[in-house]
């Protein structure tokens, strides 16, 4: 079984390679652009209201008691 450095030695060194390797490099800027525009668009759909306009309907008891 390989000890935590050399472990984490390996992954470095996978990480090292692929971060020299331009087509890992293109395809991860694909991934990121795709990612940011499906949040940008999921984000834009939303209905966002302030809580003013959700509560506007309802009158507020001011002197209700708990």
């Amino acid at each position: 079984m390989k000890s935590l450095k050399d472990r984490v030695k390996h992954i470095d060194d996978l990480r090292k390679q692929a971060m020299s390797d331009p087509t890992f490099i293109e395809m991860a800027k694909e991934h990121e652009r795709e990612i940011t525009s499906s949040i940008d668009s999921n984000c834009s759909k939303r209905n966002r209201k302030c809580l003013s306009e959700i509560y506007s309907e309802y009158e507020i008891d001011s002197d209700h008691k708990y």
